[in-house]
């Protein structure tokens, strides 16, 4: 399904064969066996993007993350004058709110941003091109989608629901999980598998991933 006002905002059907896509362009070893995405190395070596967590991007901690896919200015939160001041990039940049603490969660907010770049930037470019309004990237609310269906969303909420979804099959892929499941049950019938044999692959793929 193609966006009429801009060919670059495509419908996703299967959100877990676009993430294997994506994984294949950056880091194919991963689709391969369990292993951590090492989605660090993916954005700033293989997307060559820089990425800045020094700053906040609010003073409620409702933006997460942000990406500027080229040079540009962000509005960053000043606890001392409690004003938002505009810090200045020159390449396309990823700001990891500097509030975020939990690892996970702070990997999980670079994976969406990084999609972003991915999915997101030639959509960008066209609408700059042909459109009076123009916008460097994301600021990414934590509370902006809405409850209504994708039809009836905004190009901006379509693109945050994508990079929403997408973000954990891309530091967990269902692929390499099933093979984990497989290892740890074989063939074993739903009804063999105890709670506790369930406990113990939880615990492995938390260590994995």
């Amino acid at each position: 399904m193609e966006n009429a006002k801009n060919p670059f905002l495509s419908y996703i059907d299967d959100f877990e064969i676009e993430s294997e896509e994506f994984l294949k362009n950056y880091c194919p070893d991963v689709l391969n066996s369990p292993q951590k995405t090492p989605i660090w190395d993916i954005a700033k070596n293989k997307m060559n993007l820089d990425i800045i967590e020094s700053e906040s991007l609010s003073n409620d901690e409702s933006v997460q993350g942000a990406i500027i896919f080229g040079a540009g200015v962000v509005d960053v939160y000043d606890w001392e004058t409690k004003a938002y001041v505009g810090y200045e990039v020159s390449f396309p940049t990823i700001f990891l709110d500097a509030n975020i603490v939990n690892r996970g969660r702070l990997n999980n907010t670079l994976a969406h941003e990084c999609y972003h770049h991915y999915k997101h930037r030639l959509y960008f470019r066209y609408k700059n091109k042909y459109s009076t309004k123009t916008s460097l990237g994301f600021r990414c609310l934590s509370a902006l989608l809405s409850n209504r269906n994708y039809e009836q969303m905004s190009d901006v909420e379509k693109m945050e629901y994508q990079a929403r979804t997408i973000a954990p099959k891309l530091l967990m892929p269902k692929c390499t999980v099933n093979m984990l499941i497989d290892k740890y049950f074989g063939e074993l019938s739903p009804e063999d598998i105890t709670d506790e044999a369930l406990k113990k692959l939880i615990v492995k793929v938390s260590e994995i991933y």
